[in-house]
């Protein structure tokens, strides 16, 4: 079973607990939409896994998820609309164009605003809440579900889904030796990005003739010993407190601390 499969069946169960008389059937069905909504954003990460460490492709909360899939690819969560026609005439437009549809896709504030509110309803009401009269009432409760189950009506209805089109580039971490892929738009210039496995930072830059160079993003280290000016290279998450290395100038062994200074003589 697909994960678009199972949040169609997720719908269906919502719409039905939602149309029960029974008001607290209300939470069975919010709980079936953030369901729902989880196995879409599941579904979407699968076009993503080359390009996702291991750990990024198993989170399950679908806002997290969804960001980070936004930091790879800015329109990951764009609706595209697909049309098709026969050129007659290279590089003349096609006369008869037929549409083929949307891909209508979940958005990452749809995702965010609908899951927290559903998530709201599905726990016990604090006492604060009650004291302050702030928790939602069953008929608050069933708009906001009826508003999301239009929007994954018309996600699931869509007759183009879970397309992408993407142009990539690839360089191996000189940190962790661990591949990167990364999507890229056609137009861009610069693009900074992070190795997904160990974190460390890169610049792509868009150069002539389509293509693309990877740039570690590395900070110059000076030696501690006042008798050598070698300089060694660290990656933004290398340089915290406790990182050691072997000076390649005098061989001497360093250590990056936190340092305090007294400050009441300084101007």
């Amino acid at each position: 079973m697909t994960y678009r499969t199972i949040a169609i069946k997720s719908l269906e169960r919502a719409k039905l607990e939602l149309n029960n008389t029974d008001e607290h059937r209300i939470k069975y069905a919010a709980l079936e939409l953030r369901m729902t909504l989880e196995s879409i954003i599941f579904d979407r990460a699968k076009l993503y896994k080359e390009e996702l460490s291991e750990l990024e492709f198993n989170q399950w909360q679908p806002k997290n998820l969804l960001q980070t899939l936004l930091d790879i690819d800015p329109i990951a969560d764009k609706s595209e609309g697909f049309r098709m026609g026969e050129q007659e005439t290279i590089g003349k437009p096609a006369k008869l164009i037929t549409d083929l549809g949307v891909d209508r896709r979940l958005t990452l504030k749809e995702v965010k605003n609908y899951y927290n509110k559903l998530g709201n309803f599905l726990h016990t009401n604090t006492l604060e809440q009650i004291q302050a009269n702030k928790y939602a009432p069953p008929a608050k409760m069933k708009l906001r579900c009826t508003e999301l189950i239009s929007i994954l009506d018309e996600v699931l209805n869509s007759p183009i889904y879970n397309t992408r089109m993407k142009h990539t580039t690839r360089t191996q971490c000189v940190k962790c030796d661990k591949k990167i892929v990364r999507a890229i738009p056609d137009d861009f210039f610069n693009l900074e990005v992070k190795c997904p496995n160990c974190d460390a930072e890169y610049l792509i830059t868009n150069g002539n003739n389509g293509f693309v160079t990877w740039t570690p993003q590395r900070k110059d280290v000076p030696c501690a010993s006042n008798e050598c000016s070698t300089i060694s290279k660290f990656f933004n998450v290398e340089l915290v407190t406790g990182t050691e290395w072997h000076c390649s100038g005098c061989g001497k062994r360093n250590r990056l601390s936190l340092g305090v200074i007294l400050a009441e003589n300084q101007s």
